[in-house]
């Protein structure tokens, strides 16, 4: 709870509580018809409830700047999310460059064959490949495929 609050709420709490006093001696004052007496006691109500509204904006205002923070710190850090999020994806499509690849496959003499003799069932001269964009690259039955996991 942010200063300001805490000091606004306990102040004009225990403001709240003082005014009981007043008020009591003015109930007093009107039964025994004494005048004075009663504009005394509530000169002094009027100053404690003044003061008790004076706290009662300090807390006000303290919660606002709490709510603000609050805001900012939210923001804050959904931006550093949003920033690492960024990082994430951005070292994800680029490939590390110059560093070996920690998962690869190679294709067994097995494979090599079959895929040999699915060419020339089919009838095609070469293995075709598609990528990711669509596009097909000649592969040699020999090639070494990495996989990237």
């Amino acid at each position: 709870m942010h200063v300001k609050t805490m000091e606004g709420l306990a102040g004009a709490g225990k403001n709240m509580e003082l005014l009981k006093t007043p008020m009591r001696v003015f109930r007093e004052a009107r039964r025994e018809g004494n005048q004075a007496k009663m504009e005394r006691a509530m000169r002094y109500a009027g100053e404690i409830s003044d003061k008790a509204r004076e706290y009662k904006t300090e807390a006000e205002e303290g919660m606002k700047e709490e709510a603000e923070e609050i805001r900012e710190a939210k923001q804050a850090a959904c931006e550093q999310a949003l920033e690492a999020q960024r990082d994430e994806q951005k070292e994800q499509k680029e490939p590390a460059s110059g560093q070996n690849l920690p998962d690869s496959l190679e294709i067994s003499e097995e494979g090599k064959r079959l895929l040999r003799d699915q060419m020339e069932q089919e009838g095609a001269k070469e293995a075709v490949t598609y990528v990711r964009t669509g596009t097909g690259n000649q592969a040699q039955p020999e090639a070494r495929v990495s996989v990237t996991v």
